[in-house]
Order: C-alpha cells, then sequence, then structure tokens
C-alpha cells in the first residue's frame, strides 16, 4: 500500500512540459483578468459604470482569447521559468505589443456592433502597461528569487574560463553561477569573435 501511494504521489508531483503549460495559462489568466480590472478601475477613478460591470466577462473573454493565442505564438509557453533572461523579456514585449495591436483592431472593427460600442480604448492602453508588468515579473520571478537567495559565493570555487561566449557559453555560465557552493566559478569568456 505505501508504495502505491509513493507512486500515485511521484505522479502527481512529477514536472512535465504539459503541467508547466497549464501552470503558466492559469497564472496568465488570474494576472490578465486582474490586469483588465485594474485597467477599468483606473479609467474611471475607481467608480466603474455598471454598464461595463455587466460585459466585463465578455470583454475578458475576447482579451484572454487574443492575450493567450498571441503568447503561445510567442512560445511564452515553452519558456524555461530559470532560465528567463534578456531575450525571453523582449519576446514578452513582443507578444504584448502584438495583442495590444491586435485588441485595438478588435475593438476598432467592432466598435460599431453592440459588444464593443462605447468601450474606451484608453482601456487597452492601460492593460497593455499593466499586463506587460504583470507578465514579465511573473515570469523573471523564480530567477530572481533563485538569485536573490541562492546564498554566497564559494571561495573555494576553481576560477574558471569558458570557451565560446555564444548561447551554449552563456547558459554554462549560467548554469555554473546559480550552483549554491559549485565547485567552479566563472570569471570570463574566451572567443574568436
Amino acid at each position: 500500500m505505501g508504495s502505491y501511494k509513493e507512486t500515485l504521489a511521484s505522479i502527481l508531483l512529477r514536472k512535465t512540459k504539459l503541467r508547466r503549460t497549464i501552470f503558466y495559462i492559469s497564472i496568465d489568466c488570474i494576472l490578465l483578468t486582474l490586469s483588465l480590472y485594474l485597467a477599468f478601475f483606473l479609467r474611471f477613478d475607481g467608480i466603474i459604470d455598471p454598464v461595463y460591470f455587466i460585459r466585463f466577462g465578455s470583454y475578458l473573454l475576447v482579451f484572454l482569447a487574443v492575450k493567450l493565442s498571441i503568447y503561445a505564438l510567442f512560445r511564452l509557453y515553452k519558456m524555461n521559468w530559470t532560465l528567463v533572461g534578456f531575450h525571453e523579456l523582449i519576446d514578452i514585449a513582443k507578444a504584448s505589443t502584438v495583442s495590444f495591436i491586435m485588441l485595438i483592431g478588435i475593438i476598432s472593427l467592432q466598435g460599431h456592433i453592440n459588444l464593443f460600442s462605447g468601450f474606451p480604448r484608453s482601456v487597452v492602453m492601460i492593460d497593455f502597461g499593466i499586463s506587460l508588468v504583470f507578465i514579465t515579473m511573473f515570469r523573471a520571478s523564480r530567477r530572481v528569487l533563485m538569485h536573490a537567495f541562492n546564498g554566497k559565493e564559494n571561495t573555494d570555487a576553481k576560477r574558471v574560463l569558458i570557451i565560446g561566449a555564444g548561447n551554449a557559453g552563456e547558459q554554462i555560465a549560467r548554469d555554473m553561477s546559480r550552483q549554491a557552493n559549485g565547485p567552479y566559478l566563472p570569471v570570463g569568456f574566451v572567443d574568436d569573435d
């Protein structure tokens, strides 16, 4: 019986790409919902017209559908949480910008139809800024926390030079730097460029 529980626990707690994707999408849905609500709240100085409350669910479905699909196109659900760097942050900015442009287009085209009639475009701009900050902070949070609580450098570590300053060399340097009390301390790169 004990091995059955251990096997079940290991299956349920195993890290997989599917679980990571579901986790990212779930947190993104929460953050994007909060972002849209805060955009309305800030736009109307905390006194949101009841008409927007009634339509909020419909607005949210459109915003989530656009943003989540664009995030998937920009492979934001494939990135490794612990290795988020400058290139991944640029991808987040690109995805947010493309989704902002698409939402403005949808609202402009649908403005004469019932759902988005009278929709304040400034809400989309405010939502863009808030959601960009939320998604960036969430994606970078684990790496920031790992570096903040990684501990002191190992003074006994061997100082090493990494041959090659490309992606592979950068990855090796990150891995070495991330290890608390690791045996090696990268101090530089040697490259033909």
